[in-house]
């Protein structure tokens, strides 16, 4: 009987290359070049030996069950076989080898690195054959995906969730706008609800803004981020807790 390392590939998984593996999510998508026909192919103690280094070099930041974590991607699943499944994983080893992990980059043997992208193979479902993984390897990374078989895991988007797939319930074209629009040379405005008590922002506001308030992206317009309200200050910032959190979805953009 095999040992249960992989956890039952339903991604119990194992730590890899910190915020790593980000760079995967960046490089281009080209697939030219590749043998649809020849899959890659790595051996089971490959990717027992990736576990290990994808434990104790990657996990802190794709987490031990390999969905990602902040502006580090996900490693198993529909994301990460939609980007990766028909591309050469030529290209996913030298991604590895280059810049892994993030804090020390190439600071891992070829024989690691190639160890870890098995691992990764492994827990997305593919067999382990008789022959290694080498950064020489090609081939694409599953040999002729389909898009439909891609499509399996498919998430629409929900109220205050992302999805991954359009929503049933789109509409090609912009709805009608359901407020008071007012259109002028220079701008466009729909109100949806009057304000009763509106006072407008003056230039002098933006140019030095009140204590109390944040009107440009980092306050003010040089950007210094800084606020001059002192009501939390060394002595107390201590007791501050926290009042409410937003769990955040895998994927490279999140709803605001």
């Amino acid at each position: 009987m095999k040992a249960d390392w992989r956890a039952g590939r339903g991604w119990s998984a194992l730590p890899l290359v910190g915020v790593a593996l980000v760079a995967v999510w960046l490089t281009s998508c080209s697939t030219a070049g590749v043998d649809e026909t020849q899959q890659t192919s790595y051996t089971e103690a490959q990717a027992r030996a990736g576990a290990a280094v994808y434990f104790t070099t990657c996990a802190s930041c794709h987490l031990t069950n390999l969905q990602g974590s902040g502006e580090a991607p996900a490693l198993a699943g529909p994301d990460f076989l939609n980007t990766w499944g028909p591309r050469s994983v030529t290209e996913l080893l030298e991604l590895v080898a280059a810049s892994m992990p993030p804090t020390a980059p190439q600071s891992l043997s070829g024989e690691e690195y190639a160890a870890v992208v098995a691992y990764l193979l492994s827990v997305n479902g593919m067999e382990a054959s008789e022959t290694q993984l080498t950064l020489s390897s090609s081939g694409p990374v599953f040999a002729g995906m389909e898009a439909a078989e891609r499509a399996e895991g498919s998430r629409p988007p929900s109220p205050g969730i992302p999805g991954n797939v359009p929503s049933p319930n789109a509409f090609d074209r912009p709805p009608p706008p359901s407020g008071e629009v007012t259109e002028t040379a220079t701008g466009r405005v729909v109100t949806y609800r009057p304000v009763g008590e509106f006072a407008p922002v003056l230039a002098a506001d933006l140019t030095s803004p009140p204590d109390a308030d944040w009107l440009h992206w980092r306050r003010t317009p040089d950007g210094q981020g800084y606020s001059p309200l002192s009501q939390i200050n060394r002595s107390n910032v201590k007791d501050l807790q926290l009042a409410w959190a937003w769990g955040m979805e895998p994927g490279t953009s999140q709803t605001t």
